[in-house]
This record gives C-alpha cells, structure tokens and sequence, in this order.
C-alpha cells in the first residue's frame, strides 16, 4: 500500500451536498419528506473526517507530535465555531430580537464555558437539553474535537482493522440496544456512554477503515458503465437509510455508517460518471463548515417578520438558502480561513526545519492541505 498526493474532489462534492441537506433540512422542516433522516449527514460527514485524517496523519512519513496534531485540530474548529456561537446568539438573538444574553434555562455561565471549550456534548453535566444551547449544530463539533483527540492518542498504522471496526461495532450495539436510532446526540445511555460520542467513534474509526480499504483498492481498473451504475447504488442506498424512518423502521439507520463507508470508498476512487461531474461542487465542499455552522443563524432570522416581510411565501426557503450560502462564502474567506492561518502560524507545538515537508493537496481543491486544516462535518 502506498499514499499519493491526491484531491479527492468526489468526496469533497459529497460533503458539500451534505452540508447543503442539512441546512434545508432545519431551514424547511415542511419541505422536507416526513421521517426524513437528516441527521445521517453528520454520519457521513465524520466517516469523511476518519478518511480524511487518517490520509493526513495516520500514513504521512513519519506519525506527527500529540500537541502538535490536537493544536492543529483546535486551530481548525475553534474559531468559526466561537464566531458562530456569538454571532447565533449574541448578534441575531440579543442584538437583533433584543433577548437577554441569558434569557431561558438553558443559557447560562457553565454552558458558555463548555461551548467555548468544546466539552458541551460529550457527557459532562448539565447534559440532555441543555447541549442545544448557542449554536444547536455545534454538538458535533464537541464531538470531533474529542474523537480527534482519542484518534491521535491510540490509532496508530500498526492498529488492526479489526480491533477499529470492533469498537465502532461496539458502539452501534449501544446505541442500538440504548435508543434504537441513530437520532440522538445529547443523552447519555447507561448513565455513562454519550450518544454523540458514540456516533462519533462509531463512524469516525470507519472512516479509518474506508481509507485503508481506498489504499488496498486505488489500483483497480473498473468500466466506467459499471462503475456509474455502482454509484447509483450508492446513492440509492443512502436514500433509502435516510428515509427509513418513514418507512416504519428507523433501527435501519444504524447501518448508516457501515454503508457510507463503502459510499465513501467508491467515491474516493471516482470510477464512473457520477464521480467524476461532482467535481464542480467543490466549493460547496470547501465553505460546508460554514454551511453547517452558520445555517441555524440563518434559520432564525428567515422565521422573523422584519426580513421575510417583503418575500412571498414560496421565495422565503430559497432566499434562506442562497443568503445561507453568501454568508458561508465571507465566513470562509474572513473568518474560518485567516484565523487558521493565524493560529497555525504560532504553533507552539510545530517542529521547526530548515526544509518542511511538503503536504498533501486539499481535497476542497484549495491550497490548503489534506491535514487537520480541514475538519469534515
């Protein structure tokens, strides 16, 4: 097996489309199809981040320091997500709708210290409706932050596959067993075990397993007929876990991940058509941290009298939608990207050469790379 430096546009197009689903899917619950499992996409999004990382570290030429990798991973996801919390629930709610900064129960000091450290979902206390404090999409990013964390402490490249799917088995057992779905993130089952962690290291350590599966398989030569029928498989599939609920058996969503797993793996390959036309969504892919973390903002000043109030009805989702994109678009080239830069630049943890290494493409097909500089969500 060897790595290669590589864009893996496909599976950037389907971050992006992911991100996009689940801001319609809060922007416009009505719109979207009763038992309709949004929430999957998170599943999706953390399978990508296992890929992702796993490409970025897990097989670079030489395994990178722990406070180097956690300081990289916090430089990624902390300052967009501290802008996001403030500008929810400081700038629209307060400022905007003139609510008290700490106006409800659930807004209090301990939950903004457990926001602004990324602990708010990992089954710390107050725990349950308490995490959809600030910025209700940011549970996931808790999630990742500490998932990232167990990732660089015990994955090594000499871990067995199996012992990876053993735990992310284990921890679909337990929430199958604990809640029945995957449609849940802020309880802890058996007193002990965060359903949000659960799904993060369930999904995330596939994601380890789909990049090493992509390694074993990136040599095979697939017709391009049969391989654009394989993709349609694999969309059609995701489909039908998605809306697996509607049909009266939502336990199927546990195979979500397993599933998009092997999604993720025939993608990274790109062998057909589908693959290979989702190239000119890049840059949803590369502003869907944005996407994911901005949309709520936008969900609450679309419902709002003042800013709809010369739209029709059937104008208020799509102008959510395209003001949601705008937004994303400035908060990835003022925010998210130059606090990156920022940060990384003072990395106290960055071993200092004469010559660094040089790193992998981005697959957001900027120039950034393939490293904890750039989170799946």
């Amino acid at each position: 097996m060897k790595t290669k430096t590589v864009r893996f546009e496909a599976l950037d197009a389907l971050r992006g489309v992911a991100a996009l689903i689940v801001a319609i899917y809060h922007l416009e619950p009505k719109a979207i199809p009763a038992g309709f499992g949004g929430h999957l996409m998170v599943e999706l999004f953390l399978v990508l981040s296992g890929f992702v990382l796993a490409h970025s570290y897990l097989y670079r030429p030489e395994r990178i320091g722990v406070g180097d990798f956690i300081y990289r991973r916090w430089a990624r996801l902390w300052p967009l997500h501290a802008f996001t919390l403030f500008f929810m629930y400081g700038v629209v709610l307060v400022a905007f709708k003139g609510q008290d900064f700490f106006a409800g129960q659930y807004n209090n000091w301990t939950t903004l210290i457990q926001n602004l450290t990324l602990t708010h979902n990992i089954g710390l206390p107050p725990n349950g409706e308490w995490v959809w404090t600030f910025n209700f999409p940011s549970w996931s990013i808790s999630v990742e932050f500490w998932v990232n964390v167990l990732f660089i402490l015990l994955v090594y490249r000499s871990t067995a596959s199996w012992a990876i799917a053993l735990v992310s088995g284990a921890s679909l057992v337990l929430l199958w067993r604990g809640y029945g779905s995957l449609g849940t993130y802020n309880l802890n089952l058996y007193e002990y075990f965060n359903t949000g962690l659960l799904r993060g290291i369930a999904s995330f350590g596939l994601g380890i397993l789909a990049y090493r599966g992509y390694l074993r398989w990136q040599g095979l030569r697939f017709s391009r007929g049969w391989a654009t029928l394989g993709e349609l498989v694999a969309l059609g599939g995701t489909a039908v876990l998605v809306l697996s609920e509607s049909f009266g058996h939502r336990v199927w969503e546990i195979a979500a991940p397993p599933w998009f797993t092997l999604v993720v793996i025939w993608f990274a390959l790109e062998p057909g058509w589908i693959s290979r036309a989702s190239h000119g969504l890049t840059y949803l892919g590369t502003i869907s941290y944005s996407v994911y973390l901005t949309h709520a903002s936008m969900m609450v000043l679309f419902n709002d009298p003042r800013i709809t109030q010369h739209l029709e009805p059937h104008q208020i989702v799509p102008a959510a939608i395209a003001g949601t994109l705008l937004f994303s678009h400035f908060t990835y080239q003022w925010v998210e990207m130059p606090s990156k830069n920022f940060l990384m630049a003072r990395n106290p943890f960055r071993r200092r050469r004469k010559t660094e290494p040089q790193e992998p493409l981005d697959p957001q097909g900027s120039p950034e790379s393939w490293d904890p500089s750039n989170p799946v969500r």
